[in-house]
């Protein structure tokens, strides 16, 4: 049996609370990715690249989006029971997105398509609210492509 460490990583954010938070990131595809600090890092920098690269979320477009809460938490469910990256921040990050400013206290990233871009992009707010996010443009890092 393998034992998998998650490494607590310093990652330098935009945020309004503070210039550098601590991120904690988890990646699964076909069992736990092994992730050392310096790739850990370059996950979770990549991650609010890709965030901020979304043009519509369910918090500030539920009109446009017309998703119900029943339906973007099943998706999130789905997501979450597979192939993931999540990346946890000790502290609330705000986020200039295409589509907005959100705070997120986590990103997850669906990994379940068979080439080398994202499934799904959710966030989690301070509050516990999950939000989905649609219309991104990203290519997954190499460290997460299918093997």
């Amino acid at each position: 049996m393998r034992v998998f460490s998650i490494l607590m990583v310093l990652v330098t954010i935009s945020s309004h609370a503070a210039a550098e938070t601590v991120a904690t990131v988890r990646a699964v595809r076909g069992g736990l990715i092994e992730l050392d600090a310096e790739t850990q890092a370059r996950v979770a920098a990549w991650a609010m690249k890709f965030l901020s690269s979304a043009n519509f979320n369910t918090a500030n477009h539920p009109d446009v989006l017309k998703q119900t809460v029943t339906h973007i938490h099943q998706r999130y469910r789905d997501t979450a029971a597979g192939d993931h990256l999540v990346v946890t921040f000790s502290d609330p990050s705000t986020v200039e997105t295409v589509g907005g400013r959100i705070v997120c206290r986590e990103i997850i990233v669906g990994l379940a398509r068979p080439d080398q871009f994202p499934s799904a992009l959710f966030t989690v707010d301070d509050e516990g609210r999950v939000v989905a996010h649609e219309k991104y443009a990203a290519i997954l890092p190499e460290e997460l492509h299918p093997r």
